[in-house]
């Protein structure tokens, strides 16, 4: 497929997989990636994306497997409202990892200390980090694993509206987490004009949230 052929050439794929492999033993352990609104594989900006986290999955499971070559595969489930019967006969086509895809809310009731959320451009109306920071807010050390998400979440404002996507309690949210930016994944001229797509491409927008992977501790005697 020619998508998927020039996605893994990509400087962006390459520098994707160099972020990866740089913090996934610094960050807690990740065992299944959660997709909210990354879209309908009928969409050719859908399907780069998809290609993207599908590297994610496969650069930390190689990753990990160098550590415990038992470590098992990492789960893949989307959530989507554009999802239709097309889309479940094209992620049995394209993506060789088994994918559930799911409906609202079961996205988030999926979520837990060893997941990664990945979202792209979702609408205001829809605020998802205001609805996991108030689902983990109790128990904040059993939040996600991490966040690939929109760069304006985090941001801290005098006022908020309603049409914001942040809030204080997001703020503080992810004052547990570290950052990492892909301000430099561009994809090549080529690329771009083959997929009609803005050369700056998704990542450019977003920000990778990780939390740090606490301590294991001694028990020896």
């Amino acid at each position: 497929m020619q998508i998927k052929s020039l996605w893994l050439k990509s400087r962006s794929c390459a520098k994707l997989k160099g972020t990866l492999l740089d913090v996934a033993f610094r960050t807690s352990h990740i065992t299944k990636v959660v997709g909210f609104g990354i879209g309908s594989l009928h969409w050719k900006s859908a399907m780069i994306q998809y290609f993207t986290i599908l590297t994610i999955v496969e650069t930390l499971e190689v990753a990990y497997r160098l550590r415990n070559p038992l470590s098992p595969s990492i789960e893949l489930v989307f959530q989507d409202p554009y999802y239709d019967a097309r889309d479940k006969f094209l992620f049995q086509s394209i993506i060789s990892q088994p994918v559930r895809l799911v409906d609202d809310p079961q996205g988030f009731l999926e979520l837990d200390k060893n997941s990664l959320v990945v979202t792209c451009h979702l609408p205001i109306d829809v605020p998802l980090l205001q609805i996991i920071a108030d689902m983990f807010w109790d128990d904040r050390k059993n939040g996600p694993a991490g966040f690939i998400c929109d760069k304006d979440y985090g941001h801290k404002q005098e006022r908020y509206c309603i049409r914001d996507r942040s809030s204080p309690r997001v703020l503080e949210f992810l004052q547990d987490y570290s950052c990492e930016h892909f301000d430099d994944h561009q994809v090549e001229r080529d690329f771009s004009d083959a997929l009609e797509m803005h050369r700056s491409y998704w990542l450019w927008d977003v920000n990778y949230l990780w939390k740090p992977r606490t301590p294991e501790r001694n028990t020896s005697t």
